[in-house]
């Protein structure tokens, strides 16, 4: 088997990321992570790729399981305190909470309203609103 993928874990196979650029998963901005973090969400196999990002020698550059390399390393330092396990459980948790389909002021989370930003959903129109006082449609 001569596939570029061989010497990668098994889970390497259904990563969503196969099918993208791996351009969007290492960009020069941090700022420019929102491509890749849409494509890691809905990653069946975005858990098992945080964990091999987690424990990994050095921390990997880019966003691995739906992290950046700056949210990564808070998560190492949580896992010296306790254990990779232990940290992994609590990011299922969090992700296994219902997903939120409208801001507080009920404008929908969609492409074209909602960007990510270390792993948060922003609002657009909240945000130009706080910004420039503009009515948010």
């Amino acid at each position: 088997m001569n596939d570029e993928f061989s010497l990668h874990p098994a889970w390497t196979k259904a990563a969503a990321c196969r099918q993208v650029d791996p351009e969007r998963f290492f960009p020069e901005k941090a700022a420019n992570n929102d491509q890749a973090m849409r494509v890691c969400e809905d990653c069946p196999v975005r858990f098992e790729c945080l964990r091999d990002a987690l424990e990994q020698k050095d921390n990997p550059e880019g966003v691995w399981g739906c992290t950046t390399k700056r949210r990564r390393t808070i998560l190492r330092k949580q896992a010296e305190k306790s254990s990779v396990d232990e940290v992994m459980e609590m990011i299922r948790a969090q992700a296994a909470k219902p997903t939120q389909t409208h801001c507080k002021r009920n404008h929908p989370f969609d492409e074209y309203n909602t960007r990510v930003y270390r792993g948060s959903r922003i609002c657009r129109a909240c945000q130009r609103q706080r910004r420039y006082g503009e009515v948010a449609v």
